[in-house]
């Protein structure tokens, strides 16, 4: 039953990246993998902490617990809910999606240049008072936010969901590349103008498959057993020093890194455009001998990364979350 499941939503996948033109982030099986990787690791008093942020979330019971059976602890409901929170905002009937949904955030576009093309650089910095432009600026902005005790509670909830799910982004390679080629001059969008054939004899752009390479379930124990599988096969010791590097610039630059070289094989994978996948699908060639294969084994140790260092980056907030003034005790928890 699951595989046919997985089949109908892949299908749905593939009809919609026919229209999409900037995908968001790894999929939501993907990111709570990532978020149960990070809880695996963070102590008890980072825990505490992090979850009396996240309860002051505007939507808590909405958007965070509105499916707290699913996991058994409701607080780690609510902590893998809000790793999804931000694409939660993408559809224009979520209420707060005029307010804080920022497509730009997802994403920071290094340029692959090609055929002599060149992209822009983007600007990593953040200004310190304008929407920011990119990931990077993004994460400068929620982390910055999260330390000054005057940041309201509600907003600092907003921003660890941020956090959660950006973390988990830039370990996406495509989401810190764009290529530049004659082909696309203004870019490919981080893959999502690339069209290829998975194994499945299925058409897409190039970035949703890559978003949705740990499959579609969002059944519990499957995410869970993605989590322990790739925290079995990849070990936190093992990653030790990677994982210690908390620097988001230089995990950007490991993403584009493995873009150019697994996701684009140096601008050798064969691809269709978007209007030639429109106008004849048939014609889309099918990806290498390989590529599925390899591309999992890169996604198991970026996830690996993500939910790592994501953990040691909670860590870090927890211990700089200022204290709460005197007269304003932090709110108790909601009732399940």
């Amino acid at each position: 039953m699951m595989r046919h499941l997985w089949v109908f939503a892949a299908a749905i996948f593939s009809f919609i990246g026919l229209l999409a033109t900037r995908c968001d982030a790894w999929n939501s099986t993907a990111h709570e993998a990532i978020a149960l990787i990070a809880d695996d690791q963070m102590s008890p008093q980072t825990k505490s902490a992090i979850f009396a942020v996240l309860r002051n979330h505007p939507r808590l019971n909405e958007d965070l617990l509105h499916d707290q059976d699913r996991f058994k602890d409701p607080d780690v409901a609510m902590f893998v809910r809000a790793a999804t929170w931000p694409d939660m905002l993408r559809y224009p009937a979520h209420p707060m999606n005029h307010t804080e949904h920022h497509g730009r955030w997802h994403y920071v576009d290094y340029p692959f240049d090609l055929d002599g093309v060149q992209g822009p650089t983007p600007d990593g910095h953040w200004d310190g008072h304008s929407d920011p432009a990119n990931l990077l600026q993004a994460v400068d902005k929620a982390l910055t936010e999260l330390k000054d005790a005057a940041t309201p509670a509600d907003r600092k909830a907003i921003d660890l969901c941020w956090v959660e799910h950006l973390v988990g982004d830039i370990h996406q390679p495509l989401h810190a590349v764009s290529m530049f080629s004659k082909e696309y001059p203004q870019g490919d969008q981080g893959g999502n103008l690339v069209f290829i054939r998975n194994d499945d004899n299925q058409v897409m752009p190039l970035h949703t498959y890559w978003d949705c390479i740990e499959g579609l379930s969002l059944e519990p124990d499957d995410v869970r057993k993605i989590a322990d599988r790739i925290e079995r096969d990849h070990p936190a010791a093992e990653l030790k020093d990677r994982v210690s590097d908390l620097t988001v610039a230089d995990w950007a630059q490991e993403s584009f890194s493995l873009a150019k070289s697994v996701t684009y094989l140096q601008g050798t994978l064969p691809h269709a455009t978007k209007a030639e996948a429109q106008s004849a699908p048939e014609s889309v060639p099918s990806l290498p001998a390989g590529y599925a294969q390899r591309g999992r084994a890169t996604a198991d140790v970026r996830l690996a990364l993500a939910g790592y260092r994501l953990a040691a980056v909670l860590d870090r907030i927890a211990k700089q979350l200022p204290s709460p003034p005197p007269g304003n005790p932090a709110p108790s928890s909601p009732a399940p």
